[in-house]
């Protein structure tokens, strides 16, 4: 999967940037900013290796921040409750098994 520069949730359009030192800022491999309408990501460092499938995983998890924050749910600081879901429709998405490139009608 390649990671998107930017992603449209309802009235946002949130940026996707990288910060090599996000770990060692606040330990997390994400961040949702909701006041710069952004998603940080921490990439793959020689100090920090993080592979493709966690990488993924943590955009998903980020991306449901965002979903939750625009529904105005208070679920949205519940990492429990993120990680499970963002986990579940991770796995949804990438166990899937593609047939056609578009919906034929």
């Amino acid at each position: 999967m390649v990671i998107p520069k930017k992603i449209q949730i309802m009235d946002s359009e949130i940026r996707i940037e990288w910060d090599e030192h996000l770990h060692f800022k606040d330990d997390s491999t994400g961040s949702a900013n909701y006041r710069e309408n952004k998603i940080v990501l921490q990439p793959s460092t020689k100090e920090w290796p993080v592979d493709d499938a966690d990488m993924i995983h943590t955009l998903f998890h980020e991306i449901t921040h965002w979903i939750l924050h625009k529904m105005e749910s208070e679920l949205k600081s519940d990492e429990q409750f993120v990680e499970v879901f963002s986990g579940l429709m991770h796995q949804a998405l990438v166990s899937g098994e593609f047939i056609h490139d578009k919906i034929e009608k």
